[in-house]
């Protein structure tokens, strides 16, 4: 009777231990989903609102924004039409 009782215990000392550990995993996963998103450091908020107006100004949707040597390309989303903004343009 007494090993059973030690083996009830050390049981239940085991699924203690997997939910703490299922419920570090599932904290790490919360806080990894909903941590806010900054920017790329390689951007600065004035190119952002630079290009974001010559964007608007070229009527483009959503699209994802590279660097390249000469400027900026943002290929559109929905339809992959290339916007190219010179580095000039950028800093008007």
């Amino acid at each position: 009777m007494e090993e059973s009782k030690e083996n009830r215990i050390g049981d239940m000392k085991v699924k203690l231990c997997i939910i703490l550990i299922m419920v570090v995993i599932l904290a790490l996963i919360y806080f990894h989903i909903t941590t806010p998103r900054e920017l790329p450091a390689r951007y600065t908020q004035a190119e952002l609102d630079r290009i974001i107006a010559e964007l608007d100004r070229r009527d483009a949707d959503d699209c994802v924004l590279t660097r390249t040597d000469a400027g900026y390309q943002c290929k559109e989303i929905k339809t992959g039409r290339v916007f190219r903004i010179m580095e000039r343009e950028a800093l008007r």
